[in-house]
């Protein structure tokens, strides 16, 4: 058991230094390498080493309790499927697009849309409403801005996210009486990137 519990301190302290490293110089760290790690926490890891506990986990009430919380660390919170929700990426940057699909990705996303403009997504939600919608702030052609009252305009149920690189209380003055869920400032934290989507996913379940 200790030796399973420092394989967890030496993922924590790999997770600890990529998020270190990428806040540093976001363009040192590349897509495929979280995506590798990810596959090796996710394959290697939890199915090799986690799942030997499994038959001390089957059964056990305290375990099951302890699944019955959802992630976002509330049991009254419905539970999540990620494979359930739509979500569109709207960012000109492909190198922010891969690596946010890699996250999505990895914890079970299927319908992700990624867009590189404002237009772009426009038109794809009049035809298909996403329930997320993650857009940057500053775009080429519609601004970030433009897009929300655009998507406010139509009554899409899609709940918009917006990305930034300004600070929160700068972009809540500037689009102050705009329909934005919330926002999440770049460079992105991995764990305040899902829990926006996913509040913002579970009050369109709850329409």
């Amino acid at each position: 058991l200790d030796a399973h519990r420092a394989s967890h301190a030496d993922l924590s302290g790999q997770v600890i230094s990529i998020y270190r490293d990428f806040q540093a110089n976001p363009a040192a760290i590349h897509a495929e390498d979280v995506r590798d790690f990810l596959n090796s926490w996710l394959i290697g890891h939890i199915k090799g080493d986690d799942f030997a506990y499994r038959d001390l986990c089957v059964g056990h009430a305290a375990a099951h309790a302890a699944h019955a919380v959802s992630f976002l660390g509330d049991a009254d919170t419905p539970r999540l499927d990620w494979s359930d929700i739509r979500i569109m990426l709207v960012d000109d940057n492909p190198n922010f697009r891969k690596l946010v699909q890699t996250i999505l990705k990895a914890i079970g996303v299927r319908h992700l849309e990624l867009v590189d403009s404002c237009d772009k997504a426009a038109a794809l939600l009049a035809k298909r409403p996403a329930d997320v919608v993650l857009c940057d702030w500053v775009m080429e052609g519609m601004p970030g801005e433009e897009f929300v009252a655009y998507v406010d305009r139509m009554e899409l149920p899609s709940r918009v996210i917006m990305l930034t690189g300004y600070s929160k209380a700068v972009l809540r003055e500037r689009v102050r009486g705009l329909k934005v869920f919330d926002y999440v400032e770049k460079p992105v934290r991995a764990r305040e990137l899902l829990d926006t989507i996913a509040r913002a996913a579970l009050t369109v379940r709850l329409d």
